[in-house]
């Protein structure tokens, strides 16, 4: 950044829904959490006190693995860089299908995807994806979002993003 320059003030404007899905989130992600912790804790004899009981079981990995999901990246610092690679040809779908299972997607998903292109036909003259593809990609994304994939949510958006532009010509 050039140094004859500050910023004084800097701002976003985001949506409402945005802030909506982050509460849900949390809320299904603590739910989670509590019901597994009782579970678990209804699994222990009734002997003791709750703090013994407590004491048994792993809270922090429980806890871990519920908010966080079993395969989370977490990106802190200064000028971290996720780098995904996307050998895609304009309108192979091999190449399309090989991307996307190599870089952790599921080959149901990879076959779902396959479908969306067929129904869609040409990509509308806009330079948008078709309503199945755009159908397609929020689900993958959701899924992403809820630990589903065996990637990260913004490894999956940037991956998806980039393959399709490919495939599509867009780039």
């Amino acid at each position: 950044m050039n140094k004859d320059f500050e910023i004084t003030c800097c701002f976003k404007s985001t949506s409402i829904h945005y802030f909506t899905s982050i509460l849900t989130q949390v809320r299904s992600r603590l739910l989670d959490f509590i019901l597994k912790l009782s579970d678990q804790l209804s699994s222990i004899p009734e002997s003791g006190s709750t703090e013994d009981k407590l004491g048994t079981l792993n809270v922090e990995k429980l806890f871990d693995n519920a908010v966080f999901g079993d395969n989370t990246t977490i990106n802190l610092g200064h000028g971290n860089i996720l780098t995904i690679k996307a050998q895609v040809n304009k309108g192979d779908i091999h190449s399309l299908k090989n991307t996307l299972a190599d870089n952790g997607l599921s080959d149901d998903d990879v076959s779902e995807l396959k479908s969306a292109i067929k129904e869609d036909g040409h990509p509308p003259p806009n330079g948008g994806y078709g309503a199945a593809v755009s159908k397609w990609f929020s689900n993958i994304v959701s899924k992403a979002a809820e630990n589903g994939l065996n990637i990260g949510l913004s490894a999956a958006t940037e991956l998806l993003s980039t393959a399709l532009k490919k495939y599509y010509a867009f780039e």
